[in-house]
């Protein structure tokens, strides 16, 4: 399989951190100032990660450390984050199917909110050199107060080019009201089928504007 690297100047930080912002014991990671976006709010707390705190996860998904991944753009030089990273399929469900791995992380938009437009994006290495269709990956944002998704990924799998911090993003999501009250759900699922497949995710936001 041939590897497709994407290059960029990693920011997983996102400039401003608002401990127990609203009262949150996970605090969102907060407002960054992106060209003419002056209030782009990246909701999602612990976003590098720092480790499996302010996420759910089922057993086959790995915390890692240290692991050198991204060049910048500027000194092509490497930067070491940390990721999640997916095994083996946990079990086989009740029509004959592999059982995802995933990790999920609920937000509660404060009821104060008034911003309309939101956008998931994260980084993902796809690494699997046996081109196996059996390694999946997909995302699946919800919205559990209506229960309602508002973006489902399609499913990326091994039959297609390897990813090395490659940012992927959902469209932008416009509501003619706002998301304030609601509680939103993370859903990130994959399953490694082959022991020298990685899947990992890393660089979290789902960013809020107007």
């Amino acid at each position: 399989m041939k590897r497709y690297i994407t290059i960029s100047l990693l920011v997983l930080c996102f400039v401003v951190v608002m401990p127990n912002l609203y009262g949150q014991t996970c605090a969102p990671a907060g407002i960054y100032h992106v060209g003419p976006v002056s209030n782009a709010f990246n909701f999602v707390a612990n976003p590098n990660p720092d480790s499996f705190n302010c996420w759910s996860h089922s057993s086959n998904v790995a915390f890692l450390t240290g692991l050198t991944s991204c060049s910048t753009n500027v000194t092509f030089t490497q930067s070491t984050n940390n990721a999640f990273e997916f095994g083996p399929a946990l079990g086989t469900g009740p029509g004959g199917g592999p059982i995802a791995n995933s990790f999920t992380q609920s937000i509660v938009i404060p009821s104060s909110d008034t911003r309309t437009n939101f956008q998931l994006s994260y980084f993902l290495d796809f690494d699997d050199p046996n081109d196996d269709l059996s390694n999946t990956f997909f995302v699946n944002v919800l919205d559990s107060t209506t229960n309602t998704f508002l973006y489902k990924s399609g499913t990326y799998n091994g039959s297609m080019p390897d990813l090395l911090c490659a940012r992927r993003s959902s469209p932008a999501m416009t509501f003619p009201g706002t998301l304030a009250g609601h509680t939103i759900t993370l859903i990130f699922k994959g399953i490694q089928a082959d022991s020298n497949t990685h899947i990992r995710v890393f660089g979290f936001a789902f960013d809020g504007w107007n």
